[in-house]
């Protein structure tokens, strides 16, 4: 009986794996364009001293910028994997709400600034669904966020700017709904701690829904939702901690093009 069973579980394996293989992947290119509106503050002090003030990045003078938030997914059963990728530059003009000394260089708090931020960041997840359904999937998962960001205040004498790039892991979670051609669907990323001498979270949360129709052996879909990014980082820059606590959100609006 022992030996019918095992030689039962070879031949169920091989039959699993060959349905899985069975199954057509599907491709969704997404481009989108929306308003990513920072808010938050940043702060800049000797680390012998520490952070003791941080300055408004409205009262900086940075607004709302559009973006082009350019989304591939890719499904493979229970398998789905996201992609995403925008880059944000905001300028402006106000005033320092507080001291920033950045290596030796510092601009009093109140002092009339002129700022520049360029924040480019890379999600790549894959999560694997425990509830999938043609109505309802959810599933969890891992990834990897890249973000790129390099910020640039500048008074009438002095200019501080600091500039990083790094990649963290991320955990991952992503949930759909489908209503005949009408569907949602929800992707959350994020990771605290410290990584690679970047302490602090970082958030990614992306809530998608799209209108789809058959059209020539493709799908279409109009899209239309809404991202919230927070990053909250401290780290080290010429002898300096530097902390960075930004949030950008807004609504998108795109089409999708699929198979």
């Amino acid at each position: 009986m022992i030996r019918s069973t095992l030689k039962a579980v070879p031949a169920a394996l091989a039959s699993t794996l060959l349905a899985a293989c069975s199954i057509i992947p599907s491709v969704a290119v997404t481009p989108r364009y929306g308003q990513l509106t920072p808010s938050g503050h940043v702060a800049a002090a000797d680390s012998g001293v520490g952070i003791s003030g941080s300055a408004d990045v409205e009262e900086l003078g940075l607004d709302t910028d559009t973006v082009f938030q350019p989304r591939i997914d890719f499904g493979w059963g229970p398998l789905d994997v996201v992609g995403t990728y925008d880059a944000a530059s905001y300028s402006g003009n106000g005033e320092a709400g507080a001291d920033l000394d950045l290596g030796g260089t510092v601009i009093t708090a109140g002092t009339p600034v002129s700022s520049d931020l360029d924040v480019t960041t890379i999600n790549l997840i894959a999560t694997f669904d425990f509830i999938p359904t043609d109505l309802v999937d959810v599933g969890i998962g891992v990834g990897a966020r890249s973000i790129d960001f390099d910020a640039r205040i500048a008074s009438a004498t002095d200019t501080i700017e600091s500039a990083e790039s790094f990649v963290m892991p991320v955990a991952a979670a992503r949930a759909a709904v489908a209503l005949g051609d009408f569907r949602v669907v929800a992707i959350g990323s994020g990771l605290t701690g410290e990584y690679d001498g970047i302490e602090g979270t970082i958030l990614d949360l992306d809530f998608m829904a799209s209108y789809q129709f058959d059209f020539v052996g493709f799908y279409w879909g109009i899209v239309g939702g809404y991202r919230y990014m927070k990053s909250d980082i401290e780290y080290e820059d010429d002898g300096s901690d530097v902390e960075a606590d930004l949030t950008f959100d807004g609504p998108y609006f795109g089409l999708t093009i699929g198979l």
